[in-house]
């Protein structure tokens, strides 16, 4: 599937700066605001993906646990009959440093 759901851990001034968006209209709202982040959309065929130090690189085999920074757009609305929401789509990913990873004990 090209298309995919990307949940993104972010500050709270971007979760502020959605949430005002988010108020700005008066339909049943579905926020994009989850428990866990942000959610958008992500178009495996047209994101673009850059390394740490801005080059552009191809998309990792495993996306879950990556630590990235993301260009979001607010690409519309939609509605149906059980709710509304906005249209979060993710252009470009930044891939950071993998942490290596710790010794649980």
């Amino acid at each position: 599937e090209q298309r995919v759901n990307l949940t993104l851990l972010c500050d709270d001034s971007t979760v502020a700066e959605l949430r005002a968006l988010e108020g700005s209209d008066d339909f049943s709202l579905i926020s994009c605001i989850k428990e866990k982040g942000v959610r958008a959309k992500l178009d495996k065929s047209t994101v673009r993906i850059f390394d740490s130090e801005g080059k552009a690189t191809t998309a990792p085999a495993v996306w879950r646990g990556r630590t990235v920074n993301a260009v979001l757009v607010a690409s519309g609305g939609w509605k149906t009959r059980s709710g509304s929401g906005i249209c979060l789509s993710c252009t470009d990913l930044q891939l950071l440093p993998e942490e290596p990873e710790t010794c649980p004990w």
